[in-house]
């Protein structure tokens, strides 16, 4: 990573690079995703939803929850993604960021679902609430992706909570991805708002920025950006930055993605990039004040 790529990552929380992948073994990758998806077997019944609408822990589910986890119901740590981990561009970015013996705390794929996927009895309730992850509607054995319909702003962070933010998010596009797709968008330097509680206020937003922060009296108009980009694209943000994505509106092929959560070492005593960014936005000790990762900690303690 060039040094005007080093100074963007600082004050805005996100770079990105054109595509820097093998273009043939992305597709095949999203292929071997797609295969695995039964669109008319996978979804749970209204019935059985009713009943039991938390995934309980069992044996073959020993963590509870319905999302892919590291070792555990994920179907892209039973592909070959190595040439993904082993690319340079992708070595050398993350390094630069979190610095070398870095650890890849989850890897998996994501799925935005179209909306004729959807049975009729979830698209019912859809029309009343908002939804953004499928998986607790889905049957066990399809659980190794993660699959949604649109996500609200949200920051990483929220998946590990009360951990130190030396965390990036690393997306990579398997195909090309176009507004009907629903793209990422991402709010740079939004990471200024970490200490806001969810849903996070939001107005006025458009195709290139957003009036974003703590409330309508305390709020800036910052620059937003949609992810639209070629197959083998890389986008890396902070475990601090505002990102979502609206409703796939394609009727085609769904759009699906490779997710990396990756952390700096904690034996790496070097100071890293992801240690600037926290110190120059007074971020290292973010978790000190009441923000959206110890919301969700109190309500989950609560219950």
């Amino acid at each position: 990573m060039n040094e005007l790529k080093k100074q963007e990552f600082v004050k805005d929380g996100f770079v990105w690079t054109d595509s820097v992948f093998d273009v043939k073994k992305c597709i095949d990758l999203y292929h071997e995703a797609l295969a695995y998806v039964n669109v008319e077997d996978m979804w749970r019944s209204q019935e059985d939803y009713d009943r039991e609408p938390f995934v309980a822990k069992t044996p073959e589910n020993p963590r509870g929850g319905s999302n892919p986890g590291k070792g555990v119901a994920n179907l892209l740590e039973r592909c070959d993604s190595r040439f993904i981990e082993e690319n340079e561009v992708f070595k050398n970015s993350v390094e630069s960021i979190v610095g070398k013996k870095y650890e890849i705390l989850l890897k998996k794929f994501v799925c935005g679902v179209p909306s004729h996927w959807i049975p009729e009895w979830l698209k019912a309730r859809m029309h009343a609430s908002y939804f953004d992850n499928l998986n607790v509607y889905l049957k066990f054995p399809y659980r190794d992706i993660t699959y949604f319909r649109g996500i609200d702003y949200h920051m990483d962070i929220m998946d590990r909570v009360n951990e130190k933010a030396d965390i990036i998010t690393v997306y990579v596009y398997l195909q090309d991805v176009n507004k009907d797709m629903s793209p990422l968008h991402v709010i740079r330097r939004s990471h200024r708002y970490c200490r806001t509680i969810f849903p996070h206020f939001r107005q006025n937003e458009t195709a290139t920025t957003i009036e974003f922060g703590e409330n309508k009296d305390n709020c800036e108009l910052l620059d937003k950006q949609i992810l639209l980009g070629k197959c083998g694209s890389m986008y890396i943000w902070t475990a601090l930055t505002m990102h979502g994505t609206q409703n796939t509106k394609s009727e085609g092929d769904p759009r699906i993605s490779l997710r990396y959560t990756i952390r700096k070492n904690p034996n790496n005593r070097d100071h890293c990039l992801i240690d600037e960014f926290l110190e120059k936005n007074e971020l290292v000790d973010f978790r000190n004040i009441k923000n959206n990762t110890a919301v969700i900690l109190e309500e989950t303690k609560r219950k």
